[in-house]
């Protein structure tokens, strides 16, 4: 009768491990494959396969700093694989009211790709940028749209490239995103818009990117994604009409893959 006298739980409750706390350093690794064509011809189709990897680190409260690399490996040419972005960055974020957040970034783009360097001696691109964006509550929640205003400074030793073509000596882009999230599933298009000036003075171009995702998340670590790229003048050759096309068959590309957080 004395085991029915006993107050303690016959299995008693442990007590609760101290919560971990989240690692500083974090990353993302992608790799897709890209299907295109190019101008030359409506039948001359090209595959890449791109990997990229981004890296960071948190000092808390304070500032993240990042390292990017991308390549890109030409499926069409056995031996033709090409580095094309290695940039560090410094960010910081802010939450300026529920919902509604500010972005704050500089970075360093090394001249990686081979006709930088070996033709315009160039010496990278510092840029900075400011975002804003708004996620929606309520019986709008899962939507969010993000706004940004970014200013690059193209370095060379010289101001001409070798042969004597007048060099970029900065751009300035608009860039304007629409995402909507439902469960594991995420919808977005994200549109740029970038004019630059060569060192002269003169206007050199006003061109687009558009890039539209749906992106499925597997877990916390593995997400898998398809899309469409399409880029190009925003303007015509006359510079009086709008140029922006959804799809071009003769600069869209189409994409598939995943990518994995660490």
């Amino acid at each position: 009768m004395a085991f029915f006298a006993i107050s303690t739980p016959l299995f008693a409750e442990e007590p609760a491990a101290p919560a971990k706390e989240a690692s500083p350093f974090h990353g993302v690794a992608s790799l897709n494959l890209r299907s295109s064509t190019t101008s030359r011809s409506d039948y001359d189709y090209r595959i890449f396969l791109a990997s990229g990897i981004n890296l960071e680190y948190e000092f808390k409260d304070l500032v993240t700093v990042g390292l990017s690399a991308r390549a890109n490996k030409d499926l069409n040419r056995e031996y033709r694989a090409t580095m094309t972005d290695l940039s560090l960055s410094a960010s910081r974020s802010f939450e300026l009211a529920e919902g509604f957040g500010l972005g704050l970034d500089v970075s360093y783009g090394a001249p990686v790709q081979r006709d930088l360097y070996k033709y315009s001696n160039s010496k990278g691109t510092l840029g900075t940028s400011v975002s804003l964006s708004y996620r929606f509550a309520g019986a709008l929640t899962g939507l969010a749209v993000n706004a940004g205003y970014a200013y690059e400074r193209y370095m060379y030793e010289y101001q001409f490239a070798n042969g004597g073509q007048i060099l970029t000596k900065w751009a300035i882009s608009q860039s304007y995103g629409l995402s909507y999230t439902w469960k594991q599933l995420t919808a977005s298009a994200n549109f740029t818009n970038v004019t630059s000036w060569d060192f002269d003075g003169s206007q050199e171009n006003d061109s687009f990117l558009a890039v539209e995702t749906i992106q499925y998340r597997i877990d916390d670590q593995w997400l898998a994604q398809v899309g469409h790229i399409n880029d190009g003048n925003t303007y015509d050759y006359l510079g009086a009409r709008n140029n922006i096309r959804l799809y071009d068959k003769r600069r869209s590309q189409v994409y598939v893959g995943g990518s994995y957080k660490f």
